[in-house]
Order: C-alpha cells, then structure tokens, then sequence
C-alpha cells in the first residue's frame, strides 16, 4: 500500500459540516450499432454496479424528511407574512417568564432581572404547539414574549424594548393554527415513501451485507489471541454468517463475490435453517432489530416455545452490529445489562417508535386497573422496562418481558423492517410535533431522521448527525454553548474518514475485480516496515507489504500521522523514519513520553508544580514555526488521572488507546501503561464543559486571537469506564445548518 508522503503537508482544516459527496453523473450510451442486450451488461460491470448504488444511497438520504428543517422553513414564513422581515428563526426565541412588568412593548410587557422559566427557539417553540392555557385573551402576551436572545440575559439588562422581536406571541400561535404543520409533514413522508420506499428498502439490504462480511472476515482475519480477548457476543463464526445470510436468500453465499444492484433490489423470502424474528420489549417491537435463531441446530431445546441455542441479534448502528449468543439465557442477561447501564439503555432506546417508549398510564384509573388485576406491566413503555429489567425488578428471563410477542418473519425481511420504520416515521412525526415529553425534546432534539433510525443506515456518506464509528474511536460530539452531550447514534467525521467509510462499503458490495480477497489469519504486528520508492513518474511515495484492509486512512499529526485500519492504530513519527508502531502493542512499557506533571497555574509567572493528590499531566508546547501552531493546539492535552479513593488506590488515565497508571518515580510522578490485556472501548455518551482558556495549547507569548473563533476547550469527565478520568481537550466549532456543535477528539482514532 502507498502511504502518504514523508513528511505529510500540513493539512488545511476545512470547519465546514460534512454533508456528502454529489452523486455521480449517470454514464450515457450511444444505440447506434450497438445491441440493446450489450446496453444492459454494460450496467452490470462493478464499477458501474458500485456508482449506480452510491447514486442510489446519496438519492434516499438526500430525500429524507427533516421535521426540524421543515418547521424552521414554517416559521420564517409565517414571520415574512406576518412582518414583512426575513428572519433565521433559529435567532428569534420565544420566552416564558413568572412575572412582569408592564412596558412600552409590542406585548405591553417586559421583564427585568429575571431568567426565562423556558426558552425555545422558534422553531422548537411552534413544534410544541400553544396550549390551551396560552388561547386564554391576554395569558399568552404577558406571560411570553420574542426576543433575539434566549436565557442569560437577566443581569444584562433584561427582556425588554432592547432585545425584542416586535411581534406578539399570541399573534404568531394564532397564525400558527390557520395552517396544518402536521399534514405538510404527512405529505413529505407519504412523498418520500411513494418516491424512494424501494430504495431505502435496497440500502437496508446492502448495510446488512456489508456488516455481516466485514464482521466475517474481521473475526477470521484475527489472530487467536485477539479473538480470545474478544467479547464473547463479537465472535461471528462463518457458521454465524451462514446462519444470518439466510434472510438475503437470493444473494451469492461467498463473502468475496460482487453484487449487483438488482440483487440487492430484489425481494426473497427467509429460506435455509434459519428462523428470523423481530426483537420486541413488553410486546413492543423494535423497528429494525432482528433475532435469528437456527430452525435446526441438533437435539430440539425449548424455552418457553422458543427455540433456544445459538441466537444472533442484527442491530444497526451499533459496534458491531451481529451480536452471538449461546443461548436465550446468555441473550436475555445480555438485554438487561444494556437496562443497567444509562448509555447502553438509551442506545437500545432509540430503536423503538417515541409511542412505545413512553408507558401508556391514564392515571388513578391504570393505578385501580393494576391493583385489581395485578398487571402493572402491560402498560408499561420500552424505557420504563428497560430500566426495571436493569435493576432487576422486572424478570429478564425469555417471553416474560424480553421477546413477549415472538413475531415471526416468513417473507422478505427488509421489506418488514422497511414497513416498519415507515409507521414509525408517521407515528413519530405525530409525537413530536404534539408532545412536549422529555423523550421527545431531550432525547431526539426534534429531528425525526434520528427518531426513525434513519441516519445510521447512511452513515457511510458522511452524514454529519451520524457517524457509524465515533463512539468506538473516541469522538464526542458537544452542541456548543450547551453542556448537553449529543449520544452515539450523532456523530461528526473528517471529510477523508467518511469517504473512506463509504468506499469501503461499495467495495465490499460490488468489488471492482471480482472480489476482495481473504486474508489469512496474522498477529497484528508490533511495528510495519515502510520504505521509499520511486515511481515511473518520477513520484515519490511510502510504501508498505503489510496488508491493509480497503477503509484504511491516515490522520495528520504534528509529528508526523496515524495510520488507521480497522480497529488498529499504527503511529508515523518523524523523528523515527522507517516504522509504523501499533499504538496498542504490549511492546509499549516506557512512561508516557511527552508530557510533564504539572498545569498551568492561575498567576502571570506561568506554571507551577503541584502534588500528587492534584495531578495533571500536560502535553509539551514546543515553539513550533506559526503555520504549525494551529494543529499543535489542536493536539494539545492536559490528562486528570483518576482520583484516589479507599477501595481504589492506584490513580488511572486513558490515552491513546491504552491504560496509564501513575506512580511515583525518582523523577517525579509519571504515567506508565498498564499491559492487563484488555481493550479500552469507549463510551457513547461523555459529559463535559467549556472551559475559557484561549492560550490552551499554544506556546507562551503566542497570538491565539484568530484560532479562538473556530474552537473551543472542553474538560471531559471519563470516557471509557477503565478509568474514572478527566482531559482537557480542544475542539472545532462547525456548522449544520442553523446549529453549531463542537467536534472534539478525546482520543486517537
């Protein structure tokens, strides 16, 4: 493989969101002695298969229906008809407060020394509807009002004539109910379906392919002791592969063979020794979540009339997402212990339709219902059994709340995911735009793709509110100004990152040369000889005989780049020519090299040392030339390694893939790995803050004036549970839309 070139041109950061390639122009073909049957094989090469699908993939996930978007487009509509001003609705916020005063104001009200009781944009604010109390004459205009500033304005003088937006609310709600928000949407869904229902159908397919050759040949290409080190559910045999496959009955079984685009259009039924299921909690079914279980595994074993043995579970968007189990037992404990962890739990949450996970009590008469019938179960949401199957107040074991309704899948299987996440789309749309329940507004942000699901079937295209592999990298992805912390179903990727996702799934589906081919199984090695050479062209370029996997791609470094394959994480450094080092290697025993145990002190004379109980471990600021200022600071760090505590006396620190222990040394305290043999996975969800330290990372005396605007430092709580630690990180600020979030890398790759 040619790797970039030694050493690698700084890169030019380009803080605009990611939003996907343009699809390719159709190639055209002339019919003039030509036969028409020769026209259609030409479509059938796989470079032609491969662009016709990415053109299909673009198509659909430009086409989705955006809740958000299209209420922020009603708004400012409204605002024109209503004002005659063109408005970004996402600057005007509609306001509520306790108390007010009366005032020359275009509600005849104002507001001083006081906080917003709450404060939406308007677009958030019309998707929740007006109440009844606000129709009550002259309620809403004193109680509310518009303004270009949201909270944080009580000591800044206030809400008032200052910060106005000179139209009434009440003006606004009833413009709001001449028009009909929810049909326009129902619209834009039945639209979407009727144009590209067959082509989400096709992507779903090839996303189900992809993941289950890519897990096949990632298991296979392990060495034995990385699978040992695997967890038991992630080990996806070849058995495993058939097993699964027999739900795309019509597809090639041959992991290497390219597809076509019609193969991946065409509708089969569930065939072979496989029986397929839709996963469901309380009776409720998940929308994409598939179980898969085979018909004929030997001696028969039942388990309240199902059939036990190996169970596989297909969950897109998780990491990875064929899940193996044992048995139904293994599976179910599996289920539970997402129910105990808060980040697990929401992940398998937000598979299910917004109805479904809010529990269905009317009150006193459920409470006289349950009390009689001793039910206290059936009315109960996803949400609510997912976290009493985690605390064990709910029985995990199988049919009781785990696989209740046991639906069973006897045709085309994505064709039934399909129709189900069309009546989730419909329904969900119906939730958010009537709901003000916390599931609705903190849990889906108003977007419906993300309600549906949707997203993560493109994430391959760069989507920038999914990103298929962030949460296992170690990315965090921060709504600015808002210490709120988006899940791992959102993410944010480099441009090159998502194009090399995206390459790496067409390849997969439709190979150009006839298929990739399998590697044997190798131990990953400790370090991968590079060499120069030359070329017919007169380039030169760094090359190596390691085999790299088709999504492989490098990251730039101040000191040289990261070359990442896989799973795997091998470091160029310039001051080591010669050598790619896997940055997990047991080969790694030295103390953590450049950094120092110290932090900035709070006092113009710069730093001081401090004692261990206060530890941090801060990058070394070299007084680089200006041009690289910017992506030192952007690499800059400052580690907090966990603290001390009665039963946990070693202090911990995840970094770079690896855990580090502080110890004493003769030189003071030092960070050193930890070779225990376990993988550092990462959380999906990272809370955090914004700290204000705009010198962060830069060397002592430098201008950071013009870097302040595209970035801000965040101090991140643990991002693994390895270790209960802490960093100071910085990120870049970019732009989706009308919002702003803050992409950060907490660690490599």
């Amino acid at each position: 493989m040619i790797l970039p070139p030694n050493p690698p041109p700084l890169p030019v950061w380009d803080f605009k969101p990611i939003t996907g390639e343009k699809p390719e122009t159709m190639p055209t073909y002339a019919l003039v002695d030509a036969p028409r049957r020769q026209l259609a094989d030409s479509r059938l090469t796989p470079k032609n298969q491969r662009a016709d699908y990415k053109q299909l993939l673009h198509a659909t996930h430009n086409a989705l229906p955006r809740v958000r978007d299209e209420a922020k487009k009603w708004a400012e509509d409204m605002v024109f008809k209503l004002t005659g001003s063109k408005i970004d609705a996402d600057t005007i916020f509609l306001n509520r407060f306790q108390q007010a005063q009366s005032a020359n104001t275009a509600t005849g009200w104002e507001h001083m020394e006081e906080e917003p009781t709450v404060s939406q944009a308007l677009p958030d604010a019309l998707l929740g509807n007006f109440n009844e109390h606000d129709s009550l004459p002259g309620v809403l205009d004193q109680q509310a009002g518009l303004y270009r500033a949201g909270r944080g304005q009580s000591t800044k003088g206030g809400y008032g004539t200052h910060n106005q937006f000179a139209l009434t609310p009440s003006q606004l709600m009833h413009e709001s109910w001449k028009s009909d928000f929810q049909m326009h949407m129902t619209q834009k869904l039945e639209s979407f379906w009727r144009d590209h229902g067959d082509d989400y159908r096709t992507s779903l397919k090839g996303e189900f392919v992809y993941q289950a050759r890519q897990q096949l040949k990632s298991y296979e290409r392990a060495s034995p002791a990385e699978r040992a080190r695997m967890p038991a559910e992630q080990r996806f045999t070849r058995d495993d592969y058939r097993l699964v496959m027999g739900a795309a009955s019509n597809l090639p079984l041959a992991e290497d063979q390219a597809l076509t685009v019609e193969q991946l259009r065409a509708q089969a039924p569930v065939k072979g020794v496989v029986l397929t299921h839709l996963f469901d909690i309380n009776g409720l079914p998940a929308n994409d979540i598939l179980r898969f279980t085979a018909a004929d595994d030997g001696p028969v074993r039942q388990l309240r009339d199902r059939r036990d043995g190996v169970q596989l579970l297909y969950v897109p968007g998780h990491q990875p997402a064929f899940l193996r189990f044992d048995s139904l037992t293994a599976m179910d404990q599996w289920v539970a212990a997402q129910g105990r962890d808060a980040d697990k739990r929401k992940a398998l949450e937000s598979h299910f339709p917004l109805r479904d996970r809010q529990d269905n009590d009317v009150g006193f008469w459920s409470d006289v219902k349950a009390f009689i019938t001793g039910d206290h179960q059936s009315n109960k949401g996803v949400d609510t059994a997912l976290r009493d199957l985690g605390n064990g107040h709910w029985d995990s074991i199988e049919g009781t709340v785990i696989d209740s309704a046991n639906v069973r899948i006897q045709g085309d299987v994505f064709s039934v995911i399909k129709d189900a996440t069309q009546l989730r789309m419909s329904r969900d749309a119906d939730t958010m735009i009537k709901s003000n329940s916390e599931v609705t507004r903190d849990t889906w942000l108003n977007d419906l793709t993300v309600a549906a699901g949707l997203a993560a079937k493109f994430a391959v295209i760069g989507e920038p509110i999914v990103i298929g592999i962030a949460a296992a990298t170690g990315f965090v992805e921060t709504e600015v100004g808002v210490e709120k912390s988006i899940t791992g179903d959102t993410q944010a990727e480099r441009k090159h990152g998502s194009t090399a996702a995206l390459d790496g799934a067409l390849n997969e589906l439709f190979a150009v040369g006839g298929g990739t081919e399998r590697g044997s199984t190798i131990e990953r090695p400790t370090t991968i000889p590079i060499r120069q050479e030359m070329f017919a062209d007169g380039q030169q370029a760094q090359v190596i005989d390691h085999p790299l996997s088709a999504s492989a791609y490098t990251l730039p470094r101040a000191n040289g780049y990261d070359l990442v394959d896989r799973n795997q994480v091998y470091r160029y450094l310039d001051n080591r020519p010669g050598e790619l080092t896997n940055l997990e290697s047991a080969a790694h025993t030295a103390p953590l090299e450049g950094f120092e145990a110290f932090c900035p002190a709070p006092v113009p004379s710069g730093r001081v040392r401090r004692g261990a109980n206060e530890e941090c471990f801060a990058k070394v600021i070299a007084n680089v030339p200006e041009a690289e200022r910017p992506l030192q600071a952007l690499e800059h760090v400052r580690l907090f390694p966990s603290k001390a505590g009665l039963f946990k006396r070693e202090r911990t620190v995840v970094f770079e893939k690896r855990l580090h222990k502080l110890i004493e040394g003769e030189t003071g305290a030092q960070l050193v790995p930890v070779n225990n043999g376990e993988r550092i996975t990462y959380r999906s969800q990272v809370q955090g803050q914004i700290i204000a330290d705009p010198g962060f990372g830069f060397y002592a005396g430098a201008d950071e004036r013009a870097f302040a605007e595209d970035t801000r430092v965040v101090k991140l709580n643990s991002i693994s549970k390895a270790s209960d630690d802490q960093r100071q990180v910085r990120g870049v600020v970019v732009h989706s839309g009308s919002q702003q979030y803050l992409v950060v890398e907490a660690d490599t790759a």
